[in-house]
């Protein structure tokens, strides 16, 4: 009995089971080069960013042109697009209105699904990194909305089925057994 134990015990060391594994500490860039502190957020529209890239698809639901200024006059029609945001990360596809002033979206994630900490922190200084994808806690998803007119971010949960961002009511229905997500958003500014 006792060589059994003591050959499962020099087993286990040789295979390193009794080692504690160092993880490389995260390693984030400086505000200076932050992609939220040095963002230049100045569109009253919300974007879906993925969190591992840092690619944005904005939502323009108030139009803007190539100067910045906002384009009041009525667009006149609908439109549909799709955007891929890094190699096969998260898909967007939107129906915009902007005369009515919504959109409806479905956000396929691919490999955005969740998070990835060493990834944002390639784009982030560590105070947003902690803001947004803190070291504790729940596993995020790899991928929220942004306030484009502050630089504001949200990371979509499973359990929240709709949040205020700015002027913007974003609703939000997950697939029941999948990872896609189905977003109506509404242009809401105070009306008094």
């Amino acid at each position: 009995m006792k060589k059994r134990v003591l050959l499962l015990l020099l087993l286990c060391l040789l295979s390193g089971c009794g080692e504690a594994r160092r993880e490389e500490p995260v390693v984030c860039v400086p505000a200076e080069e932050c992609f939220l502190c040095t963002g230049t957020w100045r569109r009253n529209n919300v974007g879906i960013i993925s969190l591992n890239t840092f690619e944005v698809a904005e939502v323009e639901i108030n139009r803007y042109d190539a100067k910045g200024t906002l384009d009041e006059t009525a667009a006149g029609i609908f439109s549909m697009q799709g955007q891929q945001l890094g190699e096969d990360g998260l898909f967007v596809f939107m129906a915009l209105f902007p005369d009515r002033g919504y959109a409806s979206l479905t956000l396929e994630p691919g490999s955005d699904q969740w998070a990835d900490r060493r990834k944002a922190a390639g784009a982030l200084c560590g105070d947003c990194l902690e803001k947004i994808l803190p070291e504790e806690g729940p596993k995020k998803m790899g991928f929220g909305a942004i306030d484009l007119s502050t630089g504001e971010v949200s990371v979509f949960e499973r359990q929240t089925v709709g949040f205020v961002m700015g002027d913007f009511y974003v609703h939000c229905d997950w697939e029941d057994d999948g990872p896609n997500l189905e977003l109506m958003i509404f242009y809401a500014p105070f009306r008094y």
